[in-house]
């Protein structure tokens, strides 16, 4: 792994840490179905909010100079199918690590429909 990938898991794992206490609803869930809703926003602050940020705007909680985290919630639907986004979490994408091995693959499938919500808000 790379030093930028192991400074990524290390701000992921801060994050995991972080997301597991916070319990607000970002105001954009607020318009999808709310079984997806639920465990998929659960899904994002905790293993993505401390990178792309609260609402998905790539605002990082920890910037780090030279690492930039996408903005989910203005991903072009065209380039960024649900089947990509599912790829690119389960295998990752440097500097992001691969949630593959910590997530199942329903969870996955949740927090997917829930980035796909987020462009849509």
């Amino acid at each position: 792994m790379t030093r930028g990938g192991v400074l990524a898991a290390a701000i992921c794992l801060v994050g995991l840490a972080l997301g597991a206490k916070m319990t607000a609803t970002p105001v954009h869930a607020r318009h999808t179905a709310p079984v997806v809703t639920d465990r998929g926003a659960q899904l994002y602050r905790v293993t993505c909010l401390s990178c792309h940020g609260p609402r998905g705007d790539g605002h990082s909680l920890y910037p780090v100079p030279g690492m930039a985290a996408p903005a989910l919630s203005h991903l072009d639907p065209r380039r960024w199918t649900k089947a990509r986004i599912i790829e690119v979490v389960r295998a990752g994408s440097p500097p992001m690590p691969a949630f593959g091995s910590v997530l199942s693959g329903a969870d996955i499938l949740r927090l997917a429909r829930y980035v796909r919500a987020m462009e849509r808000h």
